[in-house]
């Protein structure tokens, strides 16, 4: 069967992009907004067909996730969690329970921002874990197999990439497979309908792949022993909460309440109670997304706005910093779907 013009020159522009995306002889991101120009360029479709797909509201799901992912890393509430759950008496200094904690703490965090960060700045705890531990190995004679520490790097860089299964903003594969299916099937997911799968789904792939490598890589030794030092000076130069920390918790939390919500609403009161319909129909992911980002701008914190004599959480210029790159590649890849 012959290809009309439409979809032969698709096909073309298609073929290019890919070649440009796996040679990154672009930035990716250029490489999608190449693919939706040449797409209007070449006919294929109207210009407001083809951008229609960065109007969507999975697109401001990203936008809000980002700036409140962005001040999380800011005020470092990341490593506030991780060095909490390291303290955890359960924990102590047994390699294994050390690794199972620290790859919680990949798993939950990566499914709140992006895995790259968590990666960076668990690799980041990680390798002063690792000098800490060399040093008390050194002084008491009872130093770990080196080979824990690639286990433990590892453990960092798998339970990453899994725990952003959890959630639906965890990766961007998970809000554009979303996008799709609502698109081609007209089912809509739910926040909270994903975590009943995602979550579940995560927590055994990130227990199995720890199991797996703490006996690729053993440690060698029942215990680390200055481990507990290390976690308890770190989390005494964290210090005290700050007020901007307590606002971007605040903030992070009613977000996660509201994309909650509908899916709490509806095994209680049942799919079609007038709350849950007036809760998906006017606050949806996106929405709440928004709605927590812009709290990030009235709630009080450690520094004045520009625009405001008032401390605020985050100032514009801090918040344009989220990697807007991952936005344009989203829609440039919906464009051409």
């Amino acid at each position: 069967m012959d290809l009309s013009y439409e979809a032969t020159a698709l096909a073309w522009i298609l073929a290019g992009v890919i070649v440009l995306w796996v040679t990154e002889a672009l930035p990716l991101p250029v490489s999608a907004l190449l693919a939706a120009a040449a797409c209007v360029v070449a006919g294929v479709a109207p210009a407001a067909d083809v951008f229609r797909p960065f109007s969507q509201p999975l697109v401001f799901l990203f936008i809000g996730s980002f700036i409140l992912a962005e001040a999380i890393r800011i005020h470092r509430l990341d490593r506030r969690l991780a060095f909490a759950v390291l303290a955890l008496p359960a924990v102590g200094e047994s390699p294994l329970r050390i690794m199972l904690a620290v790859a919680a703490v990949s798993g939950v965090v990566s499914g709140f921002i992006s895995n790259t960060a968590t990666t960076a700045m668990m690799v980041a705890i990680v390798l002063g874990m690792l000098d800490a531990v060399e040093e008390a190995g050194r002084s008491s004679g009872s130093c770990p197999n080196p080979a824990f520490a690639t286990g433990l790097l590892l453990c960092v860089a798998f339970s990453a990439s899994i725990g952003g299964l959890a959630t639906p903003i965890g990766t961007p594969p998970n809000v554009i497979g979303l996008a799709f299916i609502g698109q081609q099937l007209g089912v809509q997911i739910s926040f909270f309908e994903w975590c009943l799968v995602g979550g579940p789904a995560a927590l055994c792939l990130i227990s199995l792949a720890t199991l797996l490598l703490a006996l690729a890589f053993p440690a060698g030794v029942p215990r680390i022993v200055g481990m507990n030092q290390l976690v308890a000076t770190e989390r005494e130069h964290l210090g005290h909460w700050t007020t901007a920390q307590r606002s971007t918790a605040i903030a992070f939390g009613i977000t996660v309440g509201l994309w909650v919500m509908p899916g709490l609403l509806t095994l209680t009161l049942g799919s079609e109670h007038p709350l849950c319909l007036w809760f998906r129909s006017h606050i949806p992911e996106g929405v709440a997304a928004i709605i927590g980002a812009i709290l990030l701008f009235i709630l009080p914190g450690n520094q004045k706005s520009a625009a405001s004599q008032t401390p605020r959480v985050l100032t514009w210029q801090q918040a344009a910093g989220i990697d807007w790159g991952i936005i344009l590649l989203y829609g440039g890849g919906m464009a051409l779907g």
